[in-house]
């Protein structure tokens, strides 16, 4: 194996953080896996450094891995949880017992519930390094070029109050020309803060928050993404009614495509 490093820092600060990661490829991409209602985001860096985004709501994960990563490989270097809800933390289990993971990047925000439980019990019997996400961090992986910059949340108090959805961490995912929105649950209401922010926030692929509700996916942060393409990760004929016609007008209207993975199914795009 082919040594690299991931190095985790805070702009402004003096946290700093080394990683030892996974060999050289040559190809980078972004999965959406189907997982079905709920979410879980695969990328490979240019590097082969591997990021898993959420795992959905059961052991579907697993199969679906099997179709972006070489089945001998057992290793992913960075698993996020965006937020600790059912859809997105209970196939996280299933992938610490089948992977070997080197560092978690969650919020902090509990849950009181038994799959968090097992959740947590998994971090610390893996031993995986524990990050705690805040906005400015930027997590680069070796010399690939690829950097997983953290836009939200922005202070503790902001995972400490509120609906869980609204804690979803925010991220985009950049490889060398290419860009990538991740958005977990979150609301509205964070959206408004995060464009308000000021950040550069456009990018390329926008991965459509909370599975298509209307609760998200404001005018002003598509304007603000601009994305060319918008992955909704949703279950065929969910009880929700995800993803919304409201939301999908609204794509249509900003010329917009969409890939939604109850119809296409894993949405795998390369990044350049």
């Amino acid at each position: 194996m082919k040594k690299s490093l991931i190095v985790i820092f805070l702009l402004g600060a003096s946290f700093t953080a080394t990683l030892l990661l996974n060999e050289v490829s040559s190809s980078a991409k972004v999965a959406f896996l189907d997982v079905g209602q709920g979410d879980a985001v695969f990328f490979q860096t240019k590097q082969g450094h591997q990021i898993l985004v959420d795992g959905g709501p059961d052991a579907t994960v697993l199969s679906m891995l099997g179709e972006v990563m070489p089945f001998w490989d057992k290793t992913i270097d960075l698993v996020v949880l965006s937020h600790p809800d059912a859809d997105h933390i209970t196939g996280l289990v299933s992938v610490f017992e089948r992977y070997e993971v080197e560092s978690v990047l969650w919020t902090g925000r509990t849950k009181e519930t038994r799959v968090f439980e097992a959740f947590m019990d998994a971090v610390t019997k893996e031993g995986a390094k524990e990050i705690i996400a805040t906005a400015g961090q930027h997590i680069t992986f070796g010399d690939s070029g690829a950097v997983l910059e953290i836009l939200y949340p922005f202070l503790k108090t902001d995972i400490e109050k509120g609906a869980s959805n609204e804690t979803s961490i925010i991220a985009r995912f950049v490889q060398g020309d290419s860009s990538v929105m991740l958005t977990g649950d979150t609301t509205k209401k964070i959206e408004k803060l995060v464009v308000d922010a000021g950040n550069n926030i456009q990018s390329d692929i926008l991965k459509i928050a909370h599975h298509g509700s209307r609760t998200s996916s404001s005018i002003e942060f598509l304007e603000a993404v601009n994305p060319k393409i918008a992955v909704i990760s949703v279950g065929k004929d969910n009880r929700y009614g995800h993803p919304t016609e409201e939301v999908l007008a609204r794509l249509t209207e900003y010329g917009i495509k969409v890939q939604r993975t109850d119809q296409n199914g894993i949405v795998i795009i390369n990044i350049k």
